[in-house]
Formats: structure tokens, C-alpha cells, sequence
């Protein structure tokens, strides 16, 4: 991952269909760092928000991240919309038994979709 503003995220990959992620037909992919509520009220210690739990929209920091996908080269990348419908197909590398997908903020999404080939 790239340095960024917190420099902390999460990267969590799930299988859909209750196979291994190695198996598995369709696996979730999702890429998020900090994350509030449009004018959420920190207090001044930066350890609580009492009651100022902000407002819709939710803004969450897109993270720049490479992930490499070892002996697993035959998935398509898709974006996920907020209802989780497949969208924008992602471009990958793909070199010798792995599989690069580079994931950012240009997505406007948290959420991915590997689908095996």
C-alpha cells in the first residue's frame, strides 16, 4: 500500500460461495481506510464523537493498493455499485501464475468483484 494520510486500511478477501479463496468461483474483495460521517464532531482529545455522529453522506479514504494474487491468474476484476451490482470492469496484470490488481480512489468504490474465468 502507498502512504497515505492515516496510513492505515484493511484489505479483506471473502470467498461467496463457500469454497477456498483458491476454489472459489467469486470472491469479494473489499479496500478501506478512515472512515466519518459529513460533519461528524471529534471532541478535542480525538477519542470520542459523543452525540455529533454527523450526517449522510459517509466519507471513507480510498486506499492506493497492489495486491497479488499467487497461483490464482484466471479471475476478472469488476467494481461493485452500492447495492452490489457489478459495474466497471478493472484492468489486471498478469505474470507468470499471479495476478496484479491495482485498486485506488478512482474507483469511487470499497467494493470489488473477482470473478474466476
Amino acid at each position: 500500500m502507498d502512504s497515505t494520510e492515516s496510513n492505515w486500511g484493511t484489505v479483506t478477501l471473502t470467498a461467496l460461495d463457500g469454497k477456498s479463496l483458491r476454489e472459489s468461483l467469486n470472491v469479494l474483495l473489499v479496500v478501506a481506510g478512515r472512515a466519518e460521517n459529513t460533519g461528524m464532531g471529534w471532541n478535542e482529545a480525538k477519542n470520542s464523537i459523543g452525540t455529533a455522529w454527523g450526517t449522510a453522506p459517509t466519507i471513507v479514504e480510498g486506499l492506493p493498493v497492489k495486491v497479488s494474487l499467487l497461483e490464482m491468474d484466471k479471475f476478472r476484476l469488476f467494481t461493485l455499485d452500492s447495492a452490489g451490482n457489478k459495474d466497471i470492469e478493472v484492468k489486471t496484470v498478469k505474470k507468470r501464475g499471479t495476478q496484479e490488481l491495482h485498486i485506488g480512489a478512482q474507483h469511487k468504490t470499497l467494493w470489488y468483484l473477482l470473478t474466476r474465468e
